[in-house]
């Protein structure tokens, strides 16, 4: 992706799972934002986005998370103009076989089974898009 230093979001509800993304993640050297549901997103409470720039390269989210799931959370900011992260997605799951992988497709999202080696998060950040 050109860039060294990437804005990385984790969003899972399992502590453990945020923690050691975030560690492995800033050891790395990257900004890493990590919360247990997108409360905090101004998409998820019912606005439209309005930041002129992508506030984050890449988002890492768990498909179960209270409220909504993942899948859902994704369309969500595509259809209110999100101009963050709309790819350089990972969608984790416990149950992959849950998830309808047409939707994850045409999301643009990689389905990953957790957990999820370091060795692959580390790959696939390396092959990024722009």
């Amino acid at each position: 992706m050109g860039k060294t230093r990437l804005k990385i979001l984790v969003i899972d509800d399992e502590k453990s799972i945020r923690d050691s993304l975030q560690w492995f993640l800033e050891d790395m050297g990257h900004e890493v934002m990590v919360a247990s549901a997108p409360f905090d997103c101004y998409v998820y409470q019912g606005g439209n986005c309005t930041n002129a720039v992508s506030c984050t390269d890449v988002l890492l989210i768990d498909y179960n998370l209270p409220e909504m799931n993942g899948l859902e959370f994704i369309q969500l900011l595509k259809e209110r103009g999100c101009k963050g992260v709309t790819q350089n997605m990972i969608l984790m799951s416990g149950d992959t076989t849950s998830i309808d992988m047409a939707v994850a497709k045409k999301l643009g999202c990689t389905v990953v089974q957790k957990p999820m080696s370091f060795d692959f998060l580390e790959s696939w950040l390396l092959n990024l898009k722009e």
